[in-house]
Order: structure tokens, then C-alpha cells, then sequence
């Protein structure tokens, strides 16, 4: 009985002399070929970031201004100062976009590489809703008083006021219905309730804080039914005109 049969049949083959040199060339060609697999990542990867980063494949050939136009488009130009002809990926975005953000008339901003060649910026400006007294600059919805990059309307409310009280009043600005706004021709504040409406027709309107404008709007045409100076509907469960 040979050695085999007593070994069983599930027993694992023996290896022979000549297997050993086999088994040894196996695996210097397995080891081979992962190293040719590695170098030809590497090499794929390393032509991937030169080409990326310091080639002129992908170089910045203009910019691309979105949402403006006129004078606001080349101010954002100028401010950006995109490098032409540098590779894209050493374009310093974030740099570029607290320069566009540092200018006031600049609500939000973006600024985004657009491959192959190109950086886009997007900017939601400032839209005034009024015009700040004596400064002449412009006022948003937020009631912030801002630089303007073009001349504002003139059709503007101007408002004369600064910091909580220029809040205040914007706010009521806006709140405002359109009949009564359409015919006041500027408003003032001190104070956040202190706010006045100057009428076109003449007569003021002091109409305190910001709150109840409902309420201060029809209790103020109610008023208004009779001539007076100084309407005063700050409170307006008790108001009070004076002259007439």
C-alpha cells in the first residue's frame, strides 16, 4: 500500500522537487505585476495633479459675471482681479470672495471655478428701498445703509436716520399701505419710536414705534378727514391732531 493511499483522499497534495521554482516564479509575477499596477496609478495620479495644477490645459482664460451688469459687472471685475493664465486650481476663490464681500453694496456673493477655463462669480446686490437723508446713500429691506455703485432713483423714499432708528423706520416703510405710503414724501426718526411722516400735502404724522400699523394706518384716515398740522397716532387708542 503506497504512501498516498494511507495519507486518505482528502489529504493535501505533496509538493515535489520541481514545484518549489514554479511556485516561486508565480509569485515574483504576481508581485511584478503590482508593482506595474502601482507605478501606473501613481503615474496616472501625478499627471493628473501637474495637469491640474501647473499645466496650460486648464488655465484661467476669463471671468464670468453673474447677475449684474454696467457699471456693478466692471466694479466686480475690477475688485475680483482674477489672474489671467494661471492654472485654475491655484485660483485663491475664497480670497476672491472676501473682496467682492467687502463691498457694501454686496449682499451675497460666489465665486466658483467653472472648468476648463473659467471663474464665475454670482452676486446678489443690494436693492435699496429708500434713500438715507443727508448721506445719500441707499437702504435695503434690512434697513442697512449702503454705498451705492450707481446712482439711486429718485423716486426713493429718503429717510432720515441712523443705526436702530433707521431699522424702525424701514420696517414701517415697508409695511406701510400703499395708499397712505404713496403719499408721504419722507420720514424721520430719533429714535426707534419716534418715527415722523412727512405728508406731501404738509402736515406730519408722528406715528411712534414700528408696531400696529393696521391699527395706526385706519385710525390715521379717520383723522385725516379733518385739516390739521400734526396728526399723532403713536397711540393710537388716544390720538391727537393739533392745528388745523
Amino acid at each position: 500500500m503506497s504512501v498516498d493511499t494511507l495519507a486518505g483522499p482528502n489529504a493535501s497534495p505533496r509538493w515535489t522537487r520541481k514545484s518549489g521554482p514554479i511556485v516561486r516564479r508565480s509569485r515574483r509575477r504576481r508581485r511584478l505585476l503590482q508593482f506595474t499596477l502601482l507605478l501606473l496609478v501613481a503615474l496616472a495620479v501625478a499627471g493628473a495633479v501637474w495637469a491640474v495644477w501647473f499645466s496650460s490645459a486648464l488655465t484661467v482664460r476669463g471671468i464670468r459675471v453673474v447677475g449684474l451688469s454696467g457699471t456693478a459687472e466692471q466694479a466686480i471685475r475690477a475688485t475680483a482681479a482674477v489672474p489671467i493664465g494661471v492654472p485654475m486650481m491655484r485660483v485663491d476663490t475664497g480670497d476672491i470672495t472676501r473682496r467682492i464681500a467687502g463691498l457694501p453694496w454686496v449682499a451675497a456673493v460666489a465665486v466658483d471655478r467653472s472648468f476648463p477655463d473659467e471663474i464665475t462669480v454670482t452676486v446678489v446686490p443690494r436693492v435699496p428701498v429708500a434713500i438715507q437723508s443727508p448721506t445719500g446713500f441707499g437702504i435695503d429691506a434690512q434697513g442697512r445703509a449702503f454705498a451705492p455703485v450707481e446712482p439711486l432713483p429718485s423716486s426713493l423714499m429718503r429717510i432720515d436716520a441712523t443705526g436702530a432708528a433707521l431699522d424702525a423706520a424701514t420696517a414701517t416703510l415697508l409695511a406701510l399701505p400703499k395708499e397712505l405710503r404713496d403719499g408721504v414724501a419722507s420720514m424721520s426718526a430719533a429714535t426707534p419710536d419716534d418715527i415722523v411722516l412727512h405728508l406731501s400735502s404738509g402736515p406730519i404724522v408722528r406715528w411712534g414705534g414700528p408696531g400696529r400699523v393696521e391699527v395706526k394706518a385706519r385710525v390715521l384716515t379717520w383723522l385725516m378727514r379733518e385739516p390739521a398740522a400734526v396728526y399723532n397716532v403713536s397711540a393710537p387708542e388716544l390720538p391727537v391732531t393739533v392745528g388745523g
